[in-house]
């Protein structure tokens, strides 16, 4: 779920490619950001043929791989874009014990003449979480539906810092990160010299 809005941000510093499954919101980030390259690619299994200084994986996308071994893929694929001196930058979804299920919220918006209304329900099953979201759409035209479902996995703090070492990465974790969610910071393992003291047991 990427429509390249980021780059708005990004794009008079740094040159900026993009990957969605979705080719409506590759179409988005094309007009946003001409300069980049943008391509249609399941971020578990993907290749650029090119190599980044930052690999970013933010507003809690990651979630949607669902599965622990679809992490580890996922992040194998970012390792395999990154620059020596790189860094993996990765926003989860939520924990778990932070998934409130049975939640329901509720945001209106106004502009002009036009109306929208989305409410949302949250329900988790095993250790996927599911959100449905219904809208309501108002012009002078009438009202129009929507309805949408999104499911994402619940991985616990130490279940995503051990995908990142099965991934070969070494990885830092903020429990607050850009939007209180966290994030993790990775770099590729540093190899060790012969004479490097063992790691503890």
């Amino acid at each position: 779920m990427w429509d390249g809005t980021i780059c708005l941000f990004l794009k008079n510093q740094y040159l900026i490619d993009g990957i969605d499954l979705n080719p409506e919101f590759i179409s988005i980030a094309k007009r946003k950001n001409p300069e980049g390259n943008f391509y249609v690619a399941d971020m578990t299994n993907f290749t650029l043929n090119k190599k980044y200084d930052v690999v970013m994986c933010l507003f809690s996308s990651i979630g949607y791989v669902q599965t622990l071994d679809n992490v580890v893929r996922t992040l194998g694929c970012f390792k395999e874009h990154l620059n020596d001196n790189g860094i993996i930058l990765v926003e989860p979804w939520f924990t778990p014990e932070e998934w409130n299920d049975g939640r329901v919220d509720i945001i209106t918006a106004e502009l002009n003449d036009m109306k929208l209304c989305r409410m949302s329900h949250s329900q988790k099953l095993d250790k996927i979480s599911i959100v449905r979201f219904d809208y309501l759409f108002g012009n002078q035209a009438g009202i129009e539906y929507f309805s949408e479902e999104h499911k994402l996995g619940l991985f616990t703090v130490d279940e995503l810092k051990n995908a990142f070492h099965e991934a070969g990465l070494d990885v830092e974790y903020d429990d607050q990160g850009i939007s209180g969610r966290g994030i993790y910071v990775a770099r590729k393992c540093q190899r060790r010299n012969s004479f490097d003291p063992p790691e503890p047991e």
